[in-house]
């Protein structure tokens, strides 16, 4: 579908060969290609990135803008953990699924597709990553 997707995109009549570069941002698509793999192995439906040759939602923005707070956890464990763990910092700082921007934008979307798949437990034909996490943890309440 990758391939595809980008020959039939690529306009036929570029005016110049930098005009088909501009257009074909390597980087960009296959950056699109890596979440919506991930995201078909883990909840078995993919975002759509390629099909849509954009990011959809803003949802790969949201990542990049959560990045710099996760270097900063990264690079200083010992200054931010007891900070993250803080009642106050927890309510006031941290994301939620009803944020428009950043995590709670990437929550919001995970939580959509968790309840969609809760609600309709008994489908058949899902195998990925969620069905697999959501079916042990459906025995292991049962017993």
């Amino acid at each position: 579908m990758w391939t595809a997707t980008l020959r039939n995109r690529a306009p036929s009549s570029a005016k110049s060969s930098q005009e088909l570069i501009d257009y074909l941002v390597f980087a960009c698509w296959t950056q699109w290609l890596d979440y919506d793999l991930v995201t078909k192995f883990d909840f078995g439906q993919s975002v759509g990135f390629v099909g849509e040759g954009k990011d959809v939602g803003g949802l790969i923005q949201s990542f990049h803008d959560m990045a710099p707070m996760a270097d900063l956890v990264a690079a200083l464990p010992w200054l931010m953990n007891p900070s993250l763990k803080n009642p106050v910092f927890k309510r006031f700082m941290m994301p939620r699924a009803r944020d428009k921007t950043g995590t709670g934008k990437m929550m919001k979307y995970r939580d959509d597709i968790l309840d969609h798949r809760l609600k309709n437990r008994t489908e058949e034909g899902h195998n990925d990553f969620l069905s697999k996490l959501v079916s042990d943890t459906l025995n292991m309440a049962s017993y």
